[in-house]
């Protein structure tokens, strides 16, 4: 399934909060640690990637700002993008000179330049961005909102396809199946902060989902291949997803710039 990030369907499972993780009971106090990963003004690839289409209120002096939950500590979600990356590539070479609409998608989407994703996480927040004064309050808001929220697991139900708010971007990631609730009432809080502080807050019907490649798109015809090779791709590889151990949610992550600051659940 492919999908513009701003146009989540509906589901009775993700809208559900039957399961949302309820307070641990112990009032413990949430654990903040900071640190500094590059220089100032130097992010990855990924990075400016996902800030495309931030707030357009940007002006000079501001802190692009992320909001996210940490997975894949063990690298298996890497090593099963690397493995959807390859199957994607075989598939396009061996389709070469088939008429057919299936194959002439997985020859357009198997002959692009796919990067993989290499810090696997779950998006809470849309790309924004924040002044230098604003930063040690909007951490603060954050984890005072998040506190006695605790940790979960997830697990992963199919691969699907996606597209960015500009189009240009398109992506290969994993939906998540159980925990979703969980997920979705840390994002209450999560938006309440957002909201409070005068940013766009997550998408209304979101679809969590771990990204785990993505590649250049152009146009509605490379966006119907992306999706059409999705489509292959997930029944291909929905096998192997049955093999993926569930991940442990411990942490929060929220990025400005160069800072990183990591709020422990529970």
């Amino acid at each position: 399934m492919s999908l513009k990030l701003v146009d989540y369907p509906s589901s009775d499972e993700s809208s559900s909060s039957g399961d949302r993780n309820k307070s641990s009971g112990n009032n413990k106090q949430s654990y903040c640690e900071q640190s500094e990963t590059k220089e100032p003004g130097q992010n990855t690839s990924e990075e400016k990637q996902e800030n495309e289409g931030a707030d357009a209120g940007h002006v000079q002096g501001g802190w692009a700002g992320r909001v996210f939950l940490e997975v894949d500590t063990d690298r298996q979600l890497h090593r099963f993008g690397l493995r959807c990356m390859d199957r994607l590539r075989r598939e396009g070479r061996a389709g070469h000179g088939s008429s057919n609409s299936k194959t002439e998608a997985l020859r357009i989407i198997g002959s692009k330049d796919m990067q993989s994703c290499e810090a696997l996480h779950v998006s809470l927040t849309r790309p924004f961005y924040v002044q230098e004064h604003q930063i040690s309050a909007f951490v603060e808001a954050l984890q005072t909102s998040v506190r006695g929220y605790g940790q979960f697991a997830v697990g992963f139900e199919r691969v699907s396809t996606y597209v960015n708010e500009r189009g240009n971007r398109g992506f290969v990631a994993l939906d998540v199946g159980a925990g979703r609730n969980s997920i979705g009432g840390l994002l209450d809080r999560v938006d309440r902060v957002m909201e409070r502080m005068g940013k766009r807050e997550f998408y209304s019907r979101p679809r969590f989902h771990v990204s785990l490649a993505w590649m250049r798109v152009k146009g509605e015809q490379q966006i119907q291949a992306l999706e059409a090779a999705g489509e292959w791709l997930g029944t291909a590889m929905q096998e192997e997803i049955l093999y993926l151990a569930a991940t442990q949610i411990d942490t929060l992550v929220c990025i400005f710039g160069n800072r990183r600051f990591r709020i422990t659940l529970g």
